[in-house]
């Protein structure tokens, strides 16, 4: 089975997508950036290489987020996804046209590739659940 892996970047508060080139699978659509594990690469080295070959950047392997079976007409891979921090260097897209940062609640606006809907949604139940623990301000305020 093929293994590929994905970064979750985020600087405040707004996550980072690229856009893959026109042309091949995916073509045009927002990914979070990552690539495929090479044989004797575990799954963290694998994504500091596809970090430092495709945006020119050395990242900071954090915790894993998720793991998934993605199955399509094209692909039939293994999905491992951690959050990442930017360590070193200036985000320069080399297989990509495009980079934004995006905020987790604006994630599926963007035509995504298929399997970044999955990582998309879980930032987003995460972000609102967070909202809804974050402590109210109510009650608060001046006194009268």
């Amino acid at each position: 089975m093929v293994k590929v892996v994905a970064a979750v970047i985020e600087q405040g508060g707004r996550f980072l997508l690229a856009r893959r080139p026109e042309g091949g699978p995916y073509g045009s659509l927002w990914e979070f950036p990552g690539g495929k594990v090479e044989p004797g690469e575990t799954p963290e080295e694998a994504l500091q290489r596809e970090l430092k070959e495709e945006l020119g950047i050395e990242a900071e392997i954090k915790e894993h987020l998720l793991s998934f079976p993605f199955r399509s007409s094209h692909l039939n891979v293994d999905f491992i996804v951690y959050r990442a921090h930017l360590k070193k260097g200036h985000l320069q897209p080399h297989d990509h046209d495009e980079l934004q940062w995006v905020k987790p609640e604006k994630l599926m606006k963007y035509a995504l590739a298929e399997p970044d809907h999955f990582i998309a949604e879980k930032l987003q139940n995460e972000s609102a659940h967070d909202k809804r623990d974050a402590p109210s301000d109510q009650g608060k305020g001046e006194k009268r």
